[in-house]
């Protein structure tokens, strides 16, 4: 894709309300069982152990019962926002809104050998 260039969804309706819908009941079922697994408790006091930022910071860890209200209460609106505004001429500015470039990471996975 070349700078400038529309981001088009080859799906007229790219977020339907009901897959939204459940995808998050999902998700919240999946964080409730994760607030009485052992496992995944410990998973997450390391990460917030590693991870000592505060709540404004975008490396916050959240606890399971934060992740959990998080979870009922975004909307579909907060997810299609940053879809929403990626046209043409406003791709950087969607960028710079959405993203602090200072706070970045970049993760590769895969084999590289291929």
């Amino acid at each position: 894709m070349t700078a400038g260039r529309a981001l088009v969804s080859p799906d007229p309706q790219p977020f339907p309300a009901a897959e939204f819908e459940t995808s998050k009941r999902a998700m919240r079922a999946g964080l409730a069982s994760s607030a009485t697994d052992p496992a995944a408790l410990a998973n997450n006091r390391l990460a917030r152990a590693l991870s000592p930022f505060g709540r404004d910071d975008l490396r916050y860890v959240p606890t399971i019962e934060e992740n959990l209200v998080r979870a009922d209460a975004v909307t579909l609106e907060q997810v299609k926002a940053p879809y929403e505004a990626v046209t043409a001429g406003e791709v950087a500015a969607a960028f710079r809104k959405h993203v602090d470039p200072r706070k970045l990471v970049i993760i590769r996975a895969g084999d590289f050998n291929k």
